[in-house]
């Protein structure tokens, strides 16, 4: 603070000098007060090297003083602030597709009918979530436009009469999250044909509740009626529409 101060004093009073050079005293010249007041501030010996100096040299003297003036100010500049890279956010807004148009994808369709096949060979309740896998280099470019395709990961299949349970919610960043996910109501083993009243068809409320607490839409394949030796089968869908929450 001590510095600073005396900083200003000088920085005044070299001010108040500078706007009186130019107003000449009566009798004196412009360039005569000039003259006197270098002589006073720097002395006789220092005024005739000045005058000395060729003109052009010392308006060469002047530019060198600057450029090196206006380096030293660019050395005392504080460093930049390095700014990271931005990453993307999970919670973005992202827009997901209709559950109803994901299970009519190829690929989901293909793997829901392969699980229903083997169900129907060992009797056991299959599940998987549908993830969307995003390819920013088969994609247009645009904002909205990012191609991709799905990718199925199977819950761990159960035992005999054992009901299936989802696996662990998939990883998800900016290019990857679930979107939906089924699973398969199989034919009764003979021990629970003999009490099919208390095995309904279609989802149950634990599936309904799962979906919403997943935010993902579902469809579980299974029998029209309670008979199911008549072996119509249909697609129940349940839960929300579509999924309505950012990746997890």
């Amino acid at each position: 603070m001590l510095t600073f101060a005396q900083e200003s004093k000088v920085s005044q009073a070299t001010s108040t000098r500078s706007t009186t050079l130019g107003r000449a005293h009566n009798g004196e010249t412009s360039e005569e007060n000039w003259i006197l007041h270098l002589q006073r501030t720097v002395g006789n010996q220092a005024v005739q090297r000045l005058l000395d100096i060729p003109q052009n040299r010392t308006a060469s003297i002047v530019a060198r003083q600057t450029a090196d003036d206006e380096q030293q100010a660019e050395t005392e500049l504080p460093p930049a602030i390095p700014v990271s890279a931005p990453k993307p956010a999970l919670g973005e807004r992202i827009r997901f597709p209709l559950g109803s148009d994901v299970f009519k994808s190829p690929t989901v369709e293909a793997e829901r009918f392969k699980d229903w096949s083997a169900g129907l060979d060992d009797l056991k309740e299959r599940g998987a979530w549908v993830v969307w896998m995003g390819s920013p280099k088969e994609s247009s470019g645009k904002r909205d436009d990012v191609r991709g395709q799905y990718v199925i990961e199977h819950w761990p299949t159960p035992g005999t009469n054992e009901a299936v349970s989802p696996g662990p919610f998939p990883a998800e960043d900016s290019l990857r999250f679930c979107v939906a996910h089924y699973h398969q109501h199989p034919p009764l083993t003979p021990d629970e044909e003999s009490q099919r009243e208390n095995f309904p068809v279609g989802p149950s409320e634990s599936d309904k509740s799962s979906a919403e607490g997943f935010d993902s839409p579902g469809i579980v394949r299974d029998f029209k009626t309670i008979d199911r030796n008549q072996g119509e089968v249909t697609d129940y869908p349940y839960g929300p529409a579509m999924r309505t929450i950012g990746p997890h």
